[in-house]
């Protein structure tokens, strides 16, 4: 008896531990809204240091980046994510302009010698695109709306974000 419970149990414990190896759906990173009353707030984790960028704007930012500068700073993670192809950072994007705070957390592909491949807001607080989202070991970044949708993007050997929303 005690033996056939034992067996059924490490089946069981081995079925899950192949499954969850297919799916490669660990999360590495995720952020979530936080409701303060009159405005949100992102939270993260695991826990990291976002430094301010004080110099190198011309390897780290789009030209369409400069426009949010003038609302808030704009801080960089290290690399989350080293391929042989490309790294990974995320940005957190502040903006006081409204007499409040609001946030967008941004995935940043590189190339090695540090060109802009590809970026995905995976979270904001502002108001007309309200979201959270996560990170898996598999390169997979979803972005939940508040009103339930969802957008999928898989990140493929290259560092572009391809979009897979079903």
């Amino acid at each position: 008896m005690i033996k056939t419970i034992f067996k059924t149990v490490l089946l069981l414990v081995a079925i899950v531990s192949i499954g969850s190896c297919e799916h490669d759906d660990s999360q590495i990173f995720a952020a979530g809204l936080k409701d303060k009353g009159e405005f949100y707030t992102l939270t993260y984790g695991p826990s990291m240091k976002f430094e301010e960028i004080v110099d190198s704007s011309n390897a780290l930012f789009r030209p369409k980046d400069f426009d949010k500068i003038l609302g808030g700073p704009i801080k960089k993670s290290d690399f989350i994510v080293k391929k042989e192809n490309f790294h990974l950072r995320l940005f957190l994007i502040e903006n006081y302009a409204k007499g409040y705070p609001s946030y967008q957390l941004l995935l940043r592909t590189f190339s090695n010698n540090m060109k802009i491949i590809d970026d995905f807001i995976i979270a904001s607080t502002l108001e007309n695109e309200l979201s959270d989202g996560y990170l898996t070991e598999g390169l997979r970044a979803v972005r939940k709306y508040k009103d339930s949708t969802k957008v999928v993007m898989q990140i493929d050997d290259y560092g572009t974000f391809k979009n897979t929303t079903k």
